[in-house]
């Protein structure tokens, strides 16, 4: 008997894993507490598929908010709006690392402009 999972496409897959994945972590402890990113900013490469992707859910997921990157704009959005309604934050910043110039301003813009600032005295 063959007991592997038939899709009709890429959507239909996404969602087998996703609800995969929800099952999952209703049924595990929990390896790191809930929360243990909060207040924290962390940048996700390649947010838009993949690793980066499952990546960016589970930092959302312990509380941090999630800057998404990558060359892909709609991918980004779309996963940015997954993490939202799982309840996370999730920012968007699109560029491609073949250009030097798209980088360089993309982490011009992600550093001055989306990362906290250190406390004084901290």
């Amino acid at each position: 008997m063959n007991n592997q999972a038939v899709f009709v496409d890429d959507t239909d897959r996404a969602l087998y894993l996703r609800m995969a994945a929800d099952a999952a972590r209703e049924a595990e402890v929990a390896v790191h507490a809930y929360g243990l990113f909060a207040g924290e900013v962390h940048w996700v490469t390649g947010g838009g598929s993949g690793i980066g992707r499952c990546v960016a859910h589970e930092l959302a997921a312990l509380g941090a908010t999630v800057i998404l990157t990558g060359r892909t704009e709609d991918k980004l959005h779309k996963v940015a709006a997954e993490i939202s309604e799982d309840g996370g934050r999730a920012e968007v910043s699109a560029f491609d690392i073949r250009i030097e110039e798209s980088v360089v301003s993309a982490v011009h813009d992600v550093v001055v402009h989306r990362l906290p600032r250190p406390q004084a005295g901290a």
